[in-house]
């Protein structure tokens, strides 16, 4: 996990499906598609400072998917926590000194820092 190395805050979020979501300014999340019997998920996750759309495709819960919004930048991570038939929620980690955190980005963020374990 992103938050065992770096400083991140964690925004928690839902989304319902046939949706987008905006978790933080400039990522989004749309999904088409939940399996409630495999606890798995489908859908994409939209990158609006480079039109980018990340296909996401039979992902399960609690498995982070890791993502650069900006090549060459810092790692995101989106983790589901809930499937249900019609939505997912979880939290997204995001790096605290991440320029889309400007003016204090979400109500619903907070700062998941810790001292890095088993690094060097």
């Amino acid at each position: 996990s992103l938050n065992n190395v770096l400083s991140t805050d964690q925004v928690d979020f839902e989304a319902e499906k046939n949706h987008d979501a905006e978790i933080v300014p400039g990522v989004s999340l749309h999904l088409t598609g939940t399996d409630i019997a495999h606890q798995r998920f489908r859908g994409w996750i939209w990158l609006a400072g480079n039109r980018q759309r990340i296909w996401v495709q039979r992902q399960a819960i609690e498995a982070p998917l890791v993502f650069y919004p900006v090549p060459g930048g810092e790692a995101y991570e989106l983790v589901v926590t809930r499937v249900k038939q019609k939505e997912v929620a979880g939290y997204m980690l995001v790096p605290s000194d991440s320029k889309s955190q400007q003016a204090d980005v979400a109500t619903n963020s907070k700062s998941t820092t810790q001292p890095a374990q088993g690094t060097f």
